[in-house]
């Protein structure tokens, strides 16, 4: 039966997830789960955010005195190597890997549905060829050599050089990518391949099925106006710390070694979110999450090699929360979405809620 009245289990979920904060392990909020809540301190608890550890509380103060948020990590993917001396054949087979790891990751999407174009850039950002995977009809780009597609899942790998002028004025104005670029009139996914986005960087390809997910995100999620304003976030302490709790217990979900364990951890984070989301502001972490968090949830689960991301990586970023470079507001108005949604996502598959994903498409949030 559901439970109408959430203010015992917001209380039980703030004490429980204070003591436990203090450590990633699973174990530790279980230990807790025989602490007793009196009914002064219920109401009191559920109406006043709690005073958390030392970690949770410092990092509330830090953004709420900051003025600003930094532009670093939401300008660019910062600057990395040209292309000019990258092994394409590896490359194609690194990109390979993760289509082919994407099967039946998310129903429905298929990578080589899409045309995919390749900007390879030099140190000036100025595009010289380009690699198109699965388009049809590649000598409309440009001067085009068939490549060798044995051991990929594509049905077609061309480099092009000598671009047609506006393939090379189109890809050049690309700073980073392009959900939907008309390219001799064929809607394509443009990607670059240069210093904006690092080729040779191991991440490289999780960063290019990342953001072909958007692209069919835009064709198959039911539409949500919802933005979010970074600028316009709520920094304020109280929902800081409450946000470190809330990660917290969405760590010890996915960590949980039982489904009890797992279920009751689920808990506090859904009594955390709905506390939290009395301030309207918050209704944006979800519509985040559902398109941010999915697609990190793509990277996951497509792992290859790499970085911080494999299924057992879900909620490597939450307990590592505040080690991003970009800032505490990029972190808590933006970045932290990315792994908060996956690892939503993960919880409710190993939860076995029926069909995730198509809930999601039709519009609910990874939290709901």
């Amino acid at each position: 039966m559901k439970n109408t009245n959430p203010l015992p289990v917001i209380a039980l979920s703030v004490a429980l997830l204070a003591t436990a904060c203090t450590s990633n392990s699973p174990t530790s909020l279980e230990a807790t789960s025989t602490t007793a809540v009196s009914t002064t301190d219920v109401a009191q608890d559920a109406t006043t955010p709690p005073s958390t550890t030392a970690s949770a509380t410092t990092a509330a103060d830090t953004a709420a005195s900051s003025t600003e948020a930094s532009d670093d990590s939401l300008a660019s993917f910062g600057l990395g190597e040209s292309a000019e001396n990258l092994d394409i054949a590896d490359f194609v087979q690194r990109v390979g890997l993760r289509y082919s790891a994407a099967v039946d990751v998310w129903p429905g999407f298929t990578p080589n549905e899409h045309p995919v174009v390749v900007a390879l850039k030099d140190g000036d950002s100025k595009t010289f060829a380009a690699v198109a995977l699965n388009v049809a009809k590649p000598e409309a780009l440009g001067d085009a050599e068939a490549l060798d597609t044995a051991g990929t899942p594509f049905s077609s790998v061309h480099k092009i050089t000598n671009l047609t002028s506006d393939t090379a004025e189109k890809l050049d104005r690309m700073q980073n990518f392009d959900f939907h670029m008309q390219l001799d009139g064929v809607d394509s996914f443009a990607i670059t391949a240069g210093p904006q986005l690092d080729p040779s960087d191991l991440d490289y390809p999780a960063t290019l099925i990342h953001e072909l997910f958007h692209r069919w995100q835009d064709e198959s999620f039911s539409p949500n106006a919802s933005t979010q304003d970074v600028a316009g976030y709520n920094y304020s302490k109280e929902n800081l710390e409450l946000a470190v709790l809330e990660q917290r217990a969405l760590s010890a979900a996915v960590d949980a070694t039982s489904d009890d364990a797992r279920m009751e951890a689920s808990r506090h984070y859904a009594a955390l979110r709905l506390l939290r989301s009395e301030d309207p502001r918050i209704i944006l972490d979800n519509a985040q999450e559902q398109v941010e968090g999915s697609a990190r949830y793509i990277e996951h689960m497509t792992y290859t090699e790499g970085g911080g991301y494999g299924p057992d990586q879900f909620a490597w970023e939450m307990k590592n929360e505040f080690e991003t470079g970009g800032g505490i507001k990029d972190w808590f108005g933006f970045g932290r979405f990315y792994s908060s949604g996956a690892a939503a996502i993960e919880v409710a598959t190993k939860l076995g809620v029926e069909d995730p994903f198509a809930k999601i498409e039709q519009g609910a949030f990874p939290a709901d």
